[in-house]
């Protein structure tokens, strides 16, 4: 029995599932959808057309896919829970569980960042990490996935917990020595960072020649922390932030997370909006290959009036 769930979207009390079962043994006959403690509900949708999944699993794929909705009056964090059962022919039945976790297993985005702390763990000491952006915001402490041999410092703009130095990432060559790192790496805050490429600039300046950059945040997303909310961005534009001009080789690119966007008033331009591709997240790896010779001397507080919102 092989599946896969490309779509559990929850939108204002309806769930909505798209995907792919598939079993050589026997065929599937129905479906249901159970959420954890609750009683399982049979739904239509099976055996929709997937020409596309007949040459990797044969004729008994040519129809495999699902898509099905339902109203659901339930907090967001149990939808997310929804368990499959799929019914065979001789009345046996598979239940699939951890939708989420299968389908954020194969997401370009997340295998960028496990590529990276893989490659990290790896290295012999002494090795130097620096997290822009450390404070403990939503329990995501990413400490613990360097290793016990990795020197890891932690970097925010204000204090908390998971914060070794307070400071701004505009800035990072006044709080640090040049080349005090073998690795820089920072998630959710670029997008918050009013001018991205002094960042850029300022990475180069602590990072040692060689070493690594791994920087994840927003291709698409609602606005929040709210004045300091500034860019999006897509997976091309790392280009303008990280090339030989500011001292870096791109190794990788990636955009995750799949999403729709849905507009509160359609008309001519927001029609069919929700089938073209949007991401919630992109993300860059990326080497230093020289030291640069760029500066961006404009300050920060000489822009900005207002404080990042705590």
């Amino acid at each position: 029995m092989q599946w896969f769930v490309d779509e559990l979207l929850y939108f204002r009390g309806i769930v909505f599932v798209k995907g792919w079962a598939n079993c050589l043994e026997q065929p599937i006959v129905s479906m249901a959808y159970q959420f954890p403690g609750a009683e399982a509900i049979a739904v239509q949708g099976y055996g929709l057309p997937s020409p596309d999944l007949e040459p990797q699993f044969g004729a008994s794929a040519l129809n495999s896919r699902f898509e099905f909705h339902a109203a659901v009056n339930l907090p967001p964090k149990q939808v997310s829970q929804m368990q499959l059962i799929f019914s065979f022919a001789d009345g046996s039945t598979h239940t699939a569980t951890e939708l989420v976790e299968q389908k954020i297993s194969t997401d370009p985005y997340h295998a960028l960042h496990r590529r990276f702390f893989e490659q990290i763990r790896s290295q012999p000491p002494p090795f130097r990490v620096l997290e822009i952006g450390s404070r403990n915001r939503s329990g995501n402490v990413r400490r613990s996935l360097l290793g016990d041999r990795i020197e890891y410092v932690g970097m925010d703009i204000v204090a908390g917990e998971n914060v070794d130095v307070i400071g701004d990432a505009h800035n990072l060559s006044g709080l640090f020595p040049h080349g005090s790192f073998d690795a820089v790496f920072s998630i959710s805050v670029f997008e918050h960072l009013l001018m991205p490429w002094k960042a850029a600039i300022e990475i180069n300046h602590v990072l040692k020649p060689g070493g690594w950059v791994m920087i994840a945040t927003h291709q698409t997303f609602p606005l929040h922390e709210v004045p300091w909310d500034f860019w999006r961005f897509s997976d091309q534009s790392w280009h303008g932030l990280f090339n030989s001009q500011t001292g870096f080789k791109i190794l990788e690119t990636a955009c995750g997370e799949s999403a729709a966007i849905v507009a509160h008033l359609l008309h001519s331009v927001t029609a069919d909006m929700d089938i073209h591709p949007a991401y919630l997240a992109t993300a860059v790896l990326c080497q230093k290959t020289q030291d640069t010779t760029l500066r961006w001397d404009a300050d920060l507080q000489d822009i900005l009036e207002t404080i990042y919102p705590v």
